[in-house]
């Protein structure tokens, strides 16, 4: 669960995601990002790399990580029939209710792949 402060775009400027302000540890990946009425807006990604970032930008990253906007997720939890509530909370929650709310939210989620289907060109003969 992240509580965070963030920009409007991600990693070169993708539109599909946020910067947030906030630490990130090894496993978080896939936690809820939440704003302060409560609301998920988004998912964490996995954190950036620390060792490469001053190579690749000339700078050491400190709380720069970043999520998957909440109307990507939307969208494609709509397209795969994935039913889920919608709240318009406008109202600021304490941040331990809000993480309340994230202990109630958490479940697991496994994707597999399925084999791609056999062809007459791909069948074995």
């Amino acid at each position: 669960m992240a509580f965070y402060s963030c920009t409007n775009s991600g990693i070169r400027s993708n539109s599909g995601q946020i910067q947030i302000s906030v630490r990130i540890q090894r496993g978080n990946s896939g936690s809820p990002v939440f704003y302060q009425a409560g609301n998920v807006i988004g998912m964490v990604i996995p954190k950036l790399d620390a060792l490469k970032m001053p190579a690749a930008a000339g700078d050491l990253p400190q709380n720069v990580n970043f999520a998957i906007r909440g109307e990507v997720m939307r969208t494609f939890l709509e397209t795969h029939q994935v039913k889920f509530p919608v709240s318009r909370s406008v109202s600021k929650q304490e941040n331990a209710d809000i993480a309340s709310l994230g202990a109630a939210v958490k479940v697991r989620v496994r994707c597999a792949r399925r084999p791609a289907p056999m062809t007459l060109a791909t069948a074995p003969s």
